[in-house]
């Protein structure tokens, strides 16, 4: 009982914070958090919210749309800012900080555009787990004054699942789905080719029902992650026959089965 009445208390403060800002620009990827943050912005401020979601060479199509069909569900103003992710300086070099780089130019476009329309607070979807875990891009948000009502309300990923079914947001049960760029080995060079490649396996694995689904490369080695469970079921003959097919045309040198499994974030340890 403790435990939910904290957690309420933290919806309230919340929903506070958000209230005292008045008016607000979003940050909307359509992931989990973001999803929710403007969910909540939305039922707070009303009008006064408008949702930016940038548009970069890792963007899939999918997220693309949903952010747009949740928007106009929602009655939420929405803009769509394109930037050319491989452009921007330093980040197609892949170093360990090139997330960094890669907020800096987006949150300094998503400032550009608020400025325009006189809107003084940009909002973005930082939880209290995130304080936990390698994310070079939240010095980027401290330098440019971005605002992280969720980590300030110390809400936690499993937190904010539980609202979204409340609010009943689809987003509740996603995968959690970071950018594509993060399964390129550190130090490798980032192209469209290797982004696409990674968006076309995935989308193959997740066809064939595999969950927590990441495609990473290592030079021209391609290693596949699923759920610990699903190690098995991905190494039969009739599925590693299909994916045999469907990654030759990606001509990598190796197709591997990671025997870890799905672990998060597994590229910030593998930095070879």
């Amino acid at each position: 009982m403790c435990e939910k009445k904290v957690l309420f208390q933290n919806y309230d403060f919340l929903k506070s914070q958000i209230k005292s800002l008045k008016k607000v620009c979003v940050a909307f990827s359509g992931g989990v958090d973001s999803t929710f943050l403007l969910k909540v912005c939305s039922d707070v401020l009303q009008k006064n919210v408008i949702a930016v979601t940038v548009a970069l060479d890792s963007t899939t199509t999918e997220e693309l749309e949903f952010t747009k069909k949740f928007c106009k569900k929602n009655d939420i103003e929405h803009h769509i800012i394109n930037v050319e992710q491989l452009q921007i300086p330093n980040f197609a070099e892949n170093p360990i900080n090139k997330c960094y780089f890669c907020k800096k130019e987006i949150f300094l476009k998503i400032k550009q555009f608020a400025n325009s329309k006189k809107i003084p607070h940009i909002l973005e979807g930082t939880q209290g787990d995130d304080k936990h875990e390698f994310r070079p891009g939240l010095k980027a948000l401290e330098e440019l004054s971005i605002l992280s009502p969720l980590k300030n309300a110390n809400f936690s990923k499993e937190q904010i699942r539980y609202f979204s079914k409340k609010l009943k947001l689809s987003t509740h049960k996603k995968e959690s789905s970071p950018c594509l760029a993060t399964r390129i080995a550190i130090g490798e060079k980032i192209t469209k080719q290797k982004l696409d490649a990674i968006y076309e396996c995935e989308k193959f694995l997740q066809n064939l029902n595999f969950k927590n689904v990441r495609v990473r490369l290592h030079n021209n080695i391609c290693r596949i992650e699923v759920n610990k469970k699903q190690i098995v079921r991905i190494a039969n003959k009739k599925n590693r026959q299909a994916i045999l097919k469907y990654f030759s045309r990606f001509n990598f040198d190796y197709i591997t089965i990671d025997l870890k499994g799905f672990v998060s974030g597994s590229m910030n340890i593998l930095k070879d």
